[in-house]
């Protein structure tokens, strides 16, 4: 970007200039897509990919401004903190048979003129690497759920589709950061996100830096770092206004219940398959 810039968005203003380091809330994508317009070559984009780029569709794991973390992220979280031998099969089960949608519908094409003008944008995921249960590599899998919904990021890295960020030797539980044709994952580092944006930053001098995430917390984590020049966090929201088919308060609250029970017994049905068993029970009630 210029030594100065204003950029409007939304109903507010911000002024940008070189080594400042600025965090903007939005839940309009068009807010977004303002300040990317904005960026010229040298400038680099990372964005986040839950909720801010796509979401579970199911109920169970609906977000809102008053709880960000849904009834399901936490469940998954519980599981995964009681080290089950069996969760992992489980998880992998779970990530295969999942539905996914844009948290907008504007993503890939907004995506694509980012890549058009010749930005480097990049998808940035908070998650292990490697097998997990069936899955036999987590890279591959995202890539395609992504590919999925139209989302391709600028494919490669240091003229790499795929390498790892560092020595598997140096990680807990043996799973490293990695680059997978557009997307970089934290891996199981501490301090996940920060530590793949200063590998980054050790070996590129960005003009200005990006990051879009649907969590505040990650954005002050990241805006921490040391930056060549400037930084523009935008924590995004949309998340917040993404829609499911609408149901009557009854039959959400029996569809959550239901996708609940089975998720604590590591099993999983989707949203058609939950209603049409709520409608079931009502109707041999």
């Amino acid at each position: 970007m210029p030594d100065t810039t204003h950029i409007a968005y939304h109903d507010h203003s911000i002024q940008l200039s070189p080594e400042s380091k600025i965090t903007i809330t939005t839940d309009q994508i068009s807010d977004v897509s303002k300040i990317i317009d904005h960026c010229q070559l040298g400038d680099v984009i990372f964005v986040d990919i839950d909720d801010t780029i796509q979401t579970i569709s199911s109920y169970l794991f609906q977000t809102s401004p008053q709880d960000p973390l849904s009834q399901g992220g936490g469940i998954i979280d519980a599981m995964k903190k009681e080290n089950n031998p069996s969760f992992a099969r489980f998880l992998g089960l779970w990530r295969l048979s999942r539905c996914t949608q844009l948290v907008h519908p504007d993503w890939p094409a907004l995506i694509k003129k980012a890549r058009e003008k010749g930005l480097l944008i990049y998808g940035l995921t908070h998650m292990d690497t490697g097998r997990c249960g069936v899955m036999s590599r987590i890279e591959e899998w995202r890539y395609n759920e992504l590919s999925k919904l139209g989302i391709y990021f600028t494919p490669t890295y240091q003229e790499n589709q795929d390498m790892c960020l560092m020595d598997p030797a140096d990680c807990e539980p043996k799973s490293p950061p990695v680059f997978y044709k557009g997307i970089f994952f934290t891996g199981s580092v501490s301090k996940a996100k920060n530590q793949v944006l200063s590998t980054y930053l050790a070996q590129n001098i960005p003009k200005t830096t990006v990051m879009i995430d649907d969590r505040l917390g990650q954005i002050q984590s990241a805006q921490e770092l040391n930056y060549p020049s400037s930084f523009i966090g935008i924590v995004f929201r949309g998340v917040d206004l993404c829609i499911r088919p609408p149901l009557s308060k009854d039959v959400l609250e029996k569809v959550i219940e239901l996708q609940k029970e089975y998720l604590e017994k590591e099993q999983w049905i989707e949203n058609n398959e939950a209603i049409n068993m709520v409608d079931l029970q009502a109707k041999s009630a």
